[in-house]
């Protein structure tokens, strides 16, 4: 392990392993034993953008413990961020400065992935600990979180919890929810307001979930997470107001639960979601909580640090291309000529037929094409031979597509047909599988790192969510979108 990213890079010998350390540490610790002290391995430096009471100070505890020299940089506005200075530059700066292991706090969301990925592309030797980005993910958290599950219920698997609060925005609930998804016979309740609802991707293909909007629903679970609403990251004061203060845990409510039932949040409290009158009832476990942070930040400095080496890059999988047939380019085109097709052919290059109409000047569009240039030529409207109704054909004069377009289109029109005419012979292709696009379309949400950062905007890159195509998952902040808002005009 290098990075710690995202709960999506996790596996469950990854989890029992990080817990397994922690619990090490934790009892060296309390024996009062010495610590395995790991100071040879650099510096750590902490970047925090956004306020952190917990995290940012268990980090620094861990990094001390561990006899780990480090510097903590709090606000964004202490550095040249603020005057436009790129992610992937602060990190550079940050690594020339002996810097090891590179912990971030910040409201861009996606913005740790890039900048291990950019560290990769440059060769450094440098981890990346996403310490929260934004609404997207808080991994360490839910590293945190999980071992205080088995801690206290003695298991990870086999149990019943409910969450309550804001999901929408809640990046430490988006981190566990993923979590969960490792673990066997869990059972999830989600209790929140409707404007505050998880996303549909945290749950997809999920069947232990309920979905509810009362607190009497949480009743027989084990374990119940509350967080509070995230009012810094609602788009106005007046929505925030439509969700805040909706559910309380009080005496009633825990006389609901049941005796046996424990209370997790990840702090802070923000909106008297858990009643100051309960925090010292023994159901109610948050201090416990927030002071396991200390044990599992000191176990993923420990392991990100000794296996500290320059990553490869990001190797992008492209497009699986079908050829359909091939056959002379002279007897094709003379076939259009016999039947008076209204198509003007080329000599050499690439021809996209089958697009619906309106979708040439579309993937001119996306493909980033002078619809002017002498190479580009348009047929709109064209009968469409065999298939009824009409189409678009885009014809390229002595233009191949590379793969990084090649997928942008399947992604966009599935059904194109590729004609290629190279020394003589015509050959139709169609793309068969495309797994994700880098390099062209733009993240529509407006907190991703390819929307806030100058240098990370030159690397879009997007994931196909399941077996269709119409959906595609920001490789940065991780947010899914229709992928007409992702390959716009």
């Amino acid at each position: 392990m290098k990075h710690v990213i995202s709960v999506g890079d996790f596996d469950l010998p990854f989890i029992d392993g990080v817990l397994a350390s922690a619990e090490s540490y934790r009892m060296t610790w309390e024996k009062g034993e010495p610590l395995p002290s790991v100071s040879d391995q650099g510096v750590v430096r902490l970047l925090f953008g956004e306020p952190s009471t917990r995290t940012a100070g268990s980090f620094e505890e861990a990094a001390r413990l561990l006899g780990l020299p480090h510097v903590l940089t709090s606000g964004a506005e202490g550095t040249s961020l603020v005057k436009g200075e790129t992610l992937g530059a602060t990190a550079r700066m940050f690594c020339g400065y002996n810097g090891s292991a590179l912990v971030m706090r910040t409201k861009v969301e996606g913005a740790p992935r890039w900048v291990a990925e950019m560290a990769a592309r440059r060769g450094m030797q440098l981890c990346v600990l996403n310490a929260g980005d934004g609404a997207n993910e808080h991994p360490s958290q839910t590293l945190l979180d999980l071992y205080t599950i088995r801690r206290h219920l003695g298991r990870l698997n086999g149990f019943k919890i409910g969450f309550v609060g804001d999901f929408k925005y809640s990046r430490t609930v988006h981190s566990l929810i993923r979590a969960l998804r490792l673990l066997e016979g869990v059972e999830i309740v989600l209790v929140s307001a409707p404007e505050a609802q998880l996303q549909w991707w945290y749950t997809r293909g999920m069947y232990n979930v309920t979905v509810a909007s009362d607190l009497e629903t949480l009743a027989g679970c084990h374990l119940v997470y509350a967080t509070r609403v995230q009012r810094e990251r609602f788009p106005s004061e007046y929505e925030y107001h439509r969700v805040a203060g909706r559910f309380t845990i009080d005496q009633a409510a825990l006389d609901m639960l049941g005796s046996k039932v424990l209370v997790m949040h990840p702090l802070p409290i923000g909106d008297n979601e858990i009643h100051p009158s309960v925090l010292g009832d023994p159901r109610v476990i948050i201090d416990a909580q927030a002071a396991n942070g200390v044990p599992i930040r000191m176990a993923l400095l420990n392991e990100a640090l000794h296996s500290r080496c320059a990553e490869t890059p990001l190797e992008v999988i492209g497009p699986e291309i079908e050829d359909v047939r091939s056959g002379s380019a002279d007897e094709a085109i003379a076939r259009k000529q016999l039947a008076q097709q209204r198509f003007l052919p080329i000599s050499n290059g690439t021809v996209l037929d089958h697009l619906p109409v309106g979708f040439g000047r579309r993937i001119q569009s996306v493909l980033g094409l002078d619809p002017n240039a002498h190479y580009v030529g348009l047929d709109q409207g064209l009968r469409s031979n065999g298939q009824g109704g009409k189409k678009d054909t885009l014809r390229l004069e002595d233009v191949f597509l590379n793969a990084r377009e090649l997928s942008a289109i399947g992604i966009l029109v599935p059904q194109v047909t590729i004609n290629e005419i190279r020394d003589g012979v015509l050959t139709k292709r169609r793309v068969a599988t495309v797994r994700e696009i880098t390099g062209i379309g733009s993240c529509p949400n407006p907190a991703c790192v390819t929307r806030c950062d100058a240098e990370a905007a030159l690397y879009p890159h997007f994931h196909v969510n399941g077996e269709g195509r119409e959906v595609l998952a920001c490789h940065y902040c991780e947010q899914h979108f229709d992928r007409r808002e992702v390959l716009v005009d």
